[in-house]
């Protein structure tokens, strides 16, 4: 198997996985708690992983699970949570932080192009790897929520501290599942570069092969050496 193709069943079956799972967790998590705004549930642990494994092209799920948060929140407080009265620049604006705030996972390029395998060494640099990616994404969505303040008029300090601590209880449950997923997936050998993994195992492979060939060559020779040494013999006792 060739790495694109490995990479496109990787990467197809993460999406799938993303979809099912960020459409679930924000429609089950809004329904659990009234008024609840999660800007993730798996996704941020799930892009993490798929930019560690093939950089760029790992982001390519940023804009899908960005549009199934959105979707599935508006769906769930328009059909589900009648009591609430959202306007159409408020989804809006949701959707464009929900999207920023995803793609914190971009930070990532840096180690990529650095060794990735290298630096995510150990379960330690995983975790603070992981924080930086939630502060980053908790920092974007207090600016959205500060800009949704700014446009209704009524910015003031105690609503900036307001849009603070929502920020995180906003992104609360996606952070504790990004720390968690992150964890396991390390744990279970997932959180690599998939490039210099596969080619790690392309080379093992080579190197077996030629080890094998080498030793069955070297059979073949000391099988031709016995055969002539026993014709020898039988020679010698006529």
């Amino acid at each position: 198997m060739s790495f694109k193709k490995y990479r496109f069943i990787d990467m197809t079956s993460l999406i799938i996985l993303g979809i099912i799972t960020e459409a679930l967790g924000v429609y089950l998590s809004i329904r659990a708690i009234p008024y609840y705004n999660p800007f993730s549930i798996v996704a941020l642990a799930l892009i993490s992983l798929a930019i560690t494994r093939y950089g760029v092209i790992g982001g390519f799920c940023i804009p899908i699970f960005a549009l199934v948060n959105s979707l599935t929140y508006a769906l769930t407080y328009e059909y589900g949570i009648s009591s609430v009265d959202l306007t159409t620049t408020q989804y809006i604006l949701r959707g464009i932080g929900c999207l920023i705030s995803m793609a914190s996972p971009l930070i990532l390029l840096i180690y990529y192009k650095d060794g990735t395998n290298l630096y995510l060494s150990s379960i330690g640099k995983v975790f603070k790897l992981t924080a930086i990616v939630s502060a980053i994404s908790v920092g974007i969505i207090f600016l959205t929520l500060s800009i949704e303040f700014a446009i209704a008029k009524n910015l003031t300090i105690s609503n900036i501290g307001y849009s603070l601590i929502y920020s995180i209880v906003y992104e609360g449950i996606g952070i504790i599942a990004a720390f968690l997923i992150n964890g396991i997936l390390y744990k279970q050998g997932s959180f690599q570069n998939s490039y210099e993994t596969f080619v790690e195992i392309d080379r093992e492979k080579k190197n077996e092969y030629e080890y094998y060939n080498v030793k069955d060559e070297s059979d073949d020779e000391s099988d031709e050496e016995k055969n002539k040494s026993d014709k020898t013999s039988e020679t010698k006792g006529l």
